[in-house]
């Protein structure tokens, strides 16, 4: 017999490698594509917090780290890096502070279709 109920929440728990990965990028994988910009944008980030990017290309199974900068003026976390392929996944990875983490508000990855 299935047993139903809410969890109780537990205050005391918290992740410290949190990481969110993104659905596949890359609207028509018959054209190729050169992904170029990678571009986090957040509406904060508290001290001792910080924003990594990695990707899987062509459905790899290990991400691999992006070499990430961020503008503080803008609120964003980039990395430039030409990947040519059919389609890409972003993996975002926090460091968290205690009860403070990095809030997102958007990802963006600019990338153009190169012809058959």
């Amino acid at each position: 017999m299935p047993s139903y109920g809410i969890d109780e929440k537990d205050y005391t728990a918290k992740y410290e490698s949190a990481y969110l990965t993104t659905r596949v990028l890359g609207s028509d994988r018959v054209k190729p594509k050169s992904f170029k910009k990678y571009i986090v944008s957040y509406k904060s980030s508290p001290a001792s917090t910080n924003i990594a990017l990695s990707y899987i290309k062509n459905y790899q199974t290990t991400p691999t780290t992006l070499t990430t900068r961020i503008k503080s003026d803008e609120n964003q976390a980039y990395a430039h890096l030409q990947l040519d392929g059919g389609s890409i996944q972003l993996r975002l990875d926090f460091t968290t502070s205690g009860d403070n983490a990095p809030e997102i508000e958007e990802i963006a990855v600019l990338y153009s279709t190169k012809g058959l």
